[in-house]
């Protein structure tokens, strides 16, 4: 749906998604700071260029968080 243009960072939440699934069921398993912080800023990204693609294609429609 969103193109070539969101497949990487799609990709990164693919396997974030995985990596928390191993951290929530296996008790041996942690993640550092920086990957929470990279995790968040990869966060950040993708909701802003969801909100770019959105007021590409309706102009007229604001998010508001």
């Amino acid at each position: 749906i969103l193109g070539n243009k969101f497949k990487t960072l799609v990709a990164h939440f693919d396997r974030m998604r995985c990596k928390r699934n191993i951290f929530m069921y296996d008790i041996e398993v942690s993640i550092s700071g920086s990957e929470a912080n990279t995790a968040f800023e990869t966060a950040v990204e993708f909701v802003n260029l969801i909100e770019k693609k959105i007021k590409e294609e309706q102009p007229q429609i604001e998010l508001e968080f």
